[in-house]
């Protein structure tokens, strides 16, 4: 090659590498040609997922790809993202992308149209509570004589397993005697469950006589009557904080601590309006010289009332207390008797008035959000570290955040799974709602044909969810989705 020619294939490349290089940098670092504005922009992206998977992502009507998905290079506006699947609702919300930045969709459901459902047990259940992670569940139901049985049910294995049945009265009460039946007015109620599942309390409660507490070990299927150890009117009983053989009740304002075991039986305090407790410690409100003081007790700490147990310098703003309940890391909420909702923050030993006009509250299983309602109005606040910048593109944290409002009374509500869904049901309807406040919140309607109990509970992911049935008192479980 000549050397003229050498010199023209030379500037021919530094001319291609001056021309391409810079557009190369512009594209890499996100800046796209937007020919409708004729401009150079900065693009954003969009990172969707959902549950299940494989659904068909529409961005403003095309067909884009199947979730997960990420689609790049966007300009920034709205964008009306659906996604599809064939036999469930759609998913639909207007979104904006911004440039230089991620538009997360991470908590997308799909619930099915037609659900499936099947009766998990054919006997009438009285009561019933969830456990081992809503592995198994303890239910009540009245035998052949009209008395009340305990008994165990395996959500997946189908194994039923009885713990307790009540003892026949000496005598039978004078509608029994008419009737000339076993038919006895005894009510068994009130389950509680220890942290690890493995036993449970309940009372026994016959015509308008004082209630029998019961211990009842799932393990071993041993059963004991509190009442010939503990010689007290009980207000308030729980499990001590992850343990299964330890128990916390409140008589007449003072604290005790019973030891199934050993059968010993300690007073931690008195003057003890009401007490909670969490997997590592417990916590009461004690009212020392007329106000209230609010005081923690670890697992295995001996209760000393100085600093170190004391929560709070001050006491608390309020004079009586309709509620109090715990979430991680010492934080606690409390309904006070004006219906104030309050948050202790055990990063700053502080108690804050978060909303008022609050009748119940719930913690998600992992502390982090409460979920509150009053007659007619449904909230949520996420408790986030003060000192850290959160980063949260669908809803508020450190702030009451309102859900839904319905010109009827909320009969019941609760959390989904993965605490990005609630659940609410009134007037015999069942909604599950999104927390995702962006361009509106998905809402979804289940149950309008049936009168079902207020209370319900999911499998681990949600993929299924088990209620009872008011008129039938049976146990149903419907699937939500395919896993």
């Amino acid at each position: 090659m000549k050397l003229w020619q050498r010199r023209v294939l030379l500037t021919c490349c530094i001319f291609i590498f001056v021309t391409i290089a810079p557009l190369l940098v512009f594209y890499a670092t996100g800046y796209r040609f937007d020919l409708k504005n004729s401009e150079i922009r900065f693009v954003g992206m969009i990172d969707i997922a959902s549950t299940p998977k494989d659904a068909d992502i529409f961005l403003d009507d095309e067909l884009i790809e199947k979730t997960p998905y990420q689609i790049r290079n966007l300009f920034p506006r709205s964008y009306t993202l659906k996604l599809q699947k064939e036999g469930y609702h759609n998913w639909e919300k207007n979104l904006p992308v911004e440039s230089k930045q991620v538009t997360w969709v991470k908590n997308a459901r799909l619930f099915l149209t037609n659900p499936p459902q099947k009766e998990v047990l054919e006997k009438p259940v009285q009561d019933f509570i969830p456990l081992s992670q809503n592995e198994k569940v303890a239910y009540t139901i009245k035998n052949e004589n009209h008395l009340p049985e305990l008994w165990l049910f395996d959500l997946d294995s189908q194994d039923n397993k009885k713990l307790f049945t009540t003892a026949l009265p000496e005598k039978p009460t004078e509608e029994a005697k008419e009737e000339k039946e076993a038919s006895y007015n005894i009510e068994l109620k009130d389950l509680v469950a220890s942290d690890n599942s493995a036993a449970l309390l309940f009372t026994l409660k016959e015509d308008d006589a004082s209630p029998k507490y019961y211990y009842q070990s799932i393990k071993n299927e041993e059963s004991i009557l509190l009442s010939d150890f503990i010689q007290r009117n009980i207000n308030q009983i729980d499990f001590c904080p992850n343990e299964d053989q330890r128990i916390l009740y409140l008589s007449d304002n003072s604290l005790y601590e019973f030891d199934i075991k050993e059968k010993q039986e300690n007073r931690i305090a008195e003057d003890v309006l009401a007490f909670k407790t969490s997997s590592q410690n417990s916590y009461f409100i004690k009212k020392e010289s007329g106000a209230l003081s609010l005081y923690e007790k670890s697992k295995n700490g001996t209760l000393n009332f100085d600093k170190s147990s004391h929560l709070m310098e001050s006491n608390l703003p309020f004079e009586g207390l309709k509620d109090m309940e715990v979430g991680s890391g010492n934080n606690l909420s409390i309904i006070d008797d004006k219906k104030n909702l309050y948050l202790f923050r055990s990063e700053n030993d502080r108690l804050e008035k978060i909303a008022d006009n609050v009748t119940h509250m719930k913690w998600g299983a992992r502390g982090e959000k409460i979920l509150f309602r009053n007659h007619s109005e449904l909230s949520f606040y996420e408790v986030s570290p003060l000192s850290e910048q959160s980063f949260k593109q669908d809803y508020r944290v450190n702030q009451s955040n309102l859900i839904t409002r319905y010109g009827r009374e909320i009969t019941a509500f609760g959390w989904f799974p993965d605490e990005e869904w609630v659940w609410v049901s009134f007037d015999n309807q069942f909604k599950i709602i999104e927390l995702d406040e962006r361009g509106g919140r998905n809402h979804f309607d289940f149950l309008s044909d049936r009168s079902i109990d207020p209370e319900v509970f999911f499998g681990k992911k949600g993929e299924q969810m088990f209620y009872q049935e008011e008129d039938a008192n049976r146990i149903m479980k419907m699937t939500l989705f395919e896993k």
